[in-house]
């Protein structure tokens, strides 16, 4: 019966009913991590002294103590070649007035977020995990490509090989599945993937065949993008689907009695938000 629905699903990708080209590898499930759940992301590694999307060390260190066992963060590339833990968004945070890419991790490192948040490189946060094996991590590119890919996996392998099975790489575009699977061939298993739906403007009719044809088995939405009827489908085929960003109790509430399997959030552990901790935007 898969076989079959995959063969439809790829004819009717091959004829255009996607926006994307029809690069579709069949997905792994089995031998992945296990999200746990009503799952909480740490949304950037976590707010802190209402700071949100600092992606910064002093950020980690407090989520953990928080209780936050799964994070996301941003990840971008010096002019050296260095992956650091940034938002390119956020260049005014650190007083920055060009892109990352043009500055060293050097210059970059000497910054605060905020004035006064540690900044990272990406090797120093996978030391962090090796130091909290309970702890788990998405990957936040915004655009994923092999090259992008090939400086994760080399940051990964230079600190400990084995954080492979603990980190989740997140992709933007039917077509990226292919760099994430060729990386794992060659390299070895990552904890798993996810598609986010923030950057493609793929129906629900075109994810769901998507979903049928490689077997991915998690797909993260924003609260707007976010339906019941999208995660009745997604279920029906063992698909979980994650929300992003959420920090109001009540919304995440009414998200999950939707049928939202788990949010992205800078401050939610476990439902709860601290005292005078922001709204989300």
């Amino acid at each position: 019966m898969k076989a079959a629905l995959a063969f439809a699903a790829g004819c009717l990708l091959a004829l255009g009913c996607g926006v994307e080209p029809p690069v579709l590898p069949e997905y792994e499930r089995s031998g992945r991590a296990e999200i746990p759940a009503d799952v909480r992301f740490a949304h950037a590694l976590g707010e802190i002294d209402g700071v949100l999307k600092s992606n910064s060390l002093d950020a980690w260190r407090l989520s953990v103590d928080r209780g936050f066992r799964w994070f996301e963060v941003d990840l971008a590339t010096t002019s050296d070649s260095v992956v650091v833990c940034f938002h390119e968004d956020h260049g005014h945070d650190i007083g920055l007035e060009t892109a990352i890419s043009e500055i060293t991790v050097a210059d970059f490192l000497e910054r605060r977020f905020a004035g006064r948040l540690e900044l990272m490189r990406f090797s120093r946060l996978l030391e962090e995990m090796v130091l909290h094996p309970e702890t788990f991590l998405i990957t936040d590119t915004k655009r994923l490509s092999p090259e992008i890919l090939a400086s994760i996996v080399r940051e990964v392998d230079a600190v400990d090989p084995a954080l492979r099975r603990r980190i989740v790489v997140q992709i933007y575009h039917r077509d990226e599945l292919a760099f994430v699977l060729d990386s794992e061939a060659r390299g070895g298993r990552f904890a798993g993937v996810i598609f986010t739906l923030y950057q493609t403007l793929v129906s629900n009719d075109d994810l769901v065949d998507f979903v049928v044809v490689t077997d991915i088995e998690w797909v993260t939405a924003s609260d707007h993008r976010f339906s019941a009827e999208l995660a009745d489908r997604l279920h029906s085929l063992g698909v979980r689907l994650f929300v992003h960003t959420v920090n109001s109790p009540d919304r995440i509430a009414r998200l999950r009695a939707a049928g939202a399997d788990g949010f992205y959030t800078d401050n939610a552990v476990g439902g709860e938000r601290p005292q005078n901790a922001p709204t989300e935007d």
